[in-house]
C-alpha cells in the first residue's frame, strides 16, 4: 500500500535543499525569483546552508548534502521539500539513508526531476511512499510561470479520495533559454509531442507507473536501492 503525504495547503512551508548540485552565478537571482513566486502563491520557504554553494558539480559533501535533507524531513513545519534542480551525483548520499529512520517519520512530498529521480525512485520502492516527478524549485522562478509547472501544485494539494488525470503537454523545447542576471524566460515551446509505438502497434497496460529520469534510474537497477516487486 502506498502512503500518500498529508495534501499541500496554503501557508504551509516548502525546504530547498541541494542533495546533487547546487546553485550558483545567474541562477542565483533566478531562485530568488522562484522563492519569491513560491511565497505570491502562499507558501513559505526556508533554504539549507548549502543551497547556494556548488563545487565540481555538488553542493557540499555527500553526508552534508544528506544530513541536509534529512533536516528538512524532520522538520514538522516542513510539508513539502524541493531541490533547486538535479545534477550528477546525488547517488552519493544513498548509502547514509536510514530507511528504519525514514519509516517511522510522517511521509512528506519531494518533488523534482532530472538527478532528483535517483532519490523519488530509491523512496518509492523501499519505503512505499509517493513522491513527485515534477518540476524542481528552479522552474518556478520564470517571468511567467508555466501552467504545467503550477499543475503539479494542484496535484500536491489534493485531498484523499481525489484523482486527477494527467495528459502530455501539446510542444517541448530543444534547448533551454538563456538565463541572465535579470532575465529569466520561461520554456520556449516549439517542438510538437508525438507518441509512437516502436512496432507500430496500439498496447493497452494497468499498474501503478513509477517515472523519473531514465538516465538515473537505470544505474539503480538491481542494487539495493531498487526494490521493486514485481507481481
Amino acid at each position: 500500500m502506498i502512503k500518500y503525504p498529508l495534501p499541500l495547503k496554503k501557508g504551509d512551508t516548502i525546504g530547498i535543499c541541494a542533495p546533487s548540485s547546487g546553485v550558483k552565478g545567474v541562477f542565483l537571482n533566478k531562485l530568488d525569483y522562484a522563492i519569491k513566486n513560491l511565497n505570491s502563491l502562499g507558501y513559505e520557504c526556508i533554504e539549507t546552508n548549502s543551497v547556494r554553494q556548488n563545487n565540481k558539480a555538488v553542493s557540499t559533501s555527500a553526508k552534508a548534502r544528506y544530513e541536509e535533507f534529512m533536516s528538512l524531513y524532520k522538520n514538522p513545519k516542513v510539508k513539502a521539500v524541493i531541490p533547486p534542480w538535479g545534477g550528477e551525483f546525488l547517488m552519493d548520499i544513498l548509502p547514509y539513508i536510514d530507511f528504519k529512520a525514514l519509516k517511522k517519520l510522517p511521509t512528506k512530498w519531494i518533488l523534482g526531476f532530472s538527478d532528483t529521480s535517483t532519490l523519488l525512485f530509491t523512496l518509492t520502492t523501499n519505503l512505499n511512499m509517493a513522491t513527485a516527478h515534477g518540476p524542481n524549485c528552479l522552474d518556478f522562478g520564470f517571468e511567467s510561470v508555466d501552467s504545467s509547472v503550477l499543475k503539479v501544485l494542484e496535484i500536491l494539494i489534493l485531498e484523499k479520495g481525489r484523482s486527477f488525470k494527467q495528459t502530455n503537454l501539446e510542444k517541448f523545447q530543444k534547448e533551454w533559454p538563456e538565463v541572465k542576471e535579470d532575465v529569466f524566460p520561461s520554456y520556449n515551446l516549439t517542438e510538437k509531442v508525438i507518441w509512437k509505438s516502436l512496432d507500430n502497434k496500439s498496447h493497452e497496460f494497468r499498474g501503478r507507473l513509477i517515472g523519473g529520469c531514465m538516465d538515473v534510474i537505470c544505474k539503480i537497477i538491481g542494487t539495493p536501492y531498487d526494490d521493486v516487486k514485481i507481481t
